[in-house]
This record gives structure tokens, C-alpha cells and sequence, in this order.
């Protein structure tokens, strides 16, 4: 399903350039490796592990653009690198700093972004 819906943002021309499409494709990678089991598959904040852990406020939906435009992709990064609990969200998120890159994290901002565009 997301690689479907990044395919029609592609192709509707929506993400204004090939290096930005190809950004949001390996930001796909990272977000099925490392976020999916919370934020869900396809980025609703639905994913399967929260009632594992027993989160009871959800995610973040990153396809409600009313959400996602109150967040700067400073912030977003921030999140990811240094985790929820230090951004006064969940503990529930760890930090990416020592497992993704500077480069992957901007990747998977963009996918982020792509899904609210």
C-alpha cells in the first residue's frame, strides 16, 4: 500500500523533484525496518506492537496533514534521533542517532512528509 501511494504521488508529480522521490523511497526502507510495528504499515499510528506494550495515546498519523503540518522536519528529526522520551513524547519510541544515519534520517522525514502531501 505505501509503495503504491508513493507511486501515484510520483506520478500525480507531487514531490517536486527525482532526488526528493528518491529520498522518500529509501525513507520506505527505514520506516518498515524501524517504525511500522508502532506507526503502522502505512503510517496511520496503528501499528501491532501497541497493544503489545500497552500504549494507550497513539502515535502520531502521519497521513493527517492537520498533524503533520504542526511539525518542522526539525522536529521530526529530533524525534527519531533522540527518541520520544526526550522530546516529551513516549518512552515507548528509543532514539535512531546510533542505528540511522543523518542521511536515512532525512530520508525517512521525506517519506514521513510524503505521506501527508
Amino acid at each position: 500500500m505505501i509503495i503504491r501511494k508513493c507511486a501515484v504521488i510520483l506520478a500525480a508529480g507531487l514531490i517536486a523533484s527525482p532526488a526528493y522521490a528518491a529520498n522518500v523511497q529509501k525513507g520506505i526502507h527505514y520506516a518498515m525496518k524501524h517504525c511500522a510495528e508502532c506507526h503502522g504499515k502505512d503510517g496511520k499510528g496503528d501499528g501491532p506492537a501497541l497493544a503489545v506494550i500497552g500504549v494507550t495515546t497513539p502515535p502520531a498519523d502521519w497521513t493527517n496533514k492537520a498533524v503533520m503540518s504542526q511539525m518542522s522536519d526539525s522536529y521530526l528529526t529530533e524525534i527519531i534521533e533522540k527518541g520520544g522520551k526526550a522530546v516529551g513524547k513516549s518512552s515507548h519510541m528509543p532514539g535512531y542517532a546510533s542505528k540511522l544515519s543523518s542521511a536515512q534520517v532525512a530520508d525517512l522525514v521525506a517519506y514521513i512528509r510524503s505521506l501527508s502531501e
